[in-house]
């Protein structure tokens, strides 16, 4: 994503950080399988606007199931 916005000229940068561990009690453990990047994205008007293009896994890997059911148009 963020070669895809380079190339259109809008500027990013990539953040590093960690998805959510494991509670374990009023604490969270995480290790390296925590670990997780993303684009941020400079909209006029807006500043540094994250955006999470990853698939959201439950722990397996591969693409997420997809979307069921219908949208209504408003």
């Amino acid at each position: 994503m963020a070669i895809m916005a380079r190339e259109l000229g809008i500027p990013t940068r990539m953040a590093v950080g960690f998805t959510s561990g494991t509670r374990s009690g009023d604490d969270w453990e995480l290790t390296a399988r925590n670990l997780h990047t993303w684009p941020e994205l400079w909209l006029d008007g807006l500043g540094w606007v994250a955006f999470e293009p990853t698939p959201p896994t439950d722990g397996e890997t591969g693409p997420a199931p997809e979307a069921s059911g219908t949208a209504t148009p408003t």
